[in-house]
């Protein structure tokens, strides 16, 4: 497969899973998730950085 090919494949797939996504959700709780995005791709930017992931699995907090 071409990488051409692989990445229609790739863009076929996304589409598709957003599609799906979107079918499950109200407008209501879609404004809600693309207004919670900026603050979960910084959790996400943060977490990916070495010095802030945990060497060990937390124990539980209750």
């Amino acid at each position: 497969m071409s990488v051409r090919a692989g990445a229609k494949v790739v863009e076929s797939r996304l589409k598709e899973g957003i599609g799906c996504l979107a079918a499950l959700l109200d407008p209501h709780h879609r404004q809600a998730l693309a207004a919670s995005l900026p603050a979960l791709l910084e959790m996400a930017r943060l977490a990916a950085q070495p010095s802030n992931r945990p060497t060990a699995p937390l124990p539980p907090t209750w």
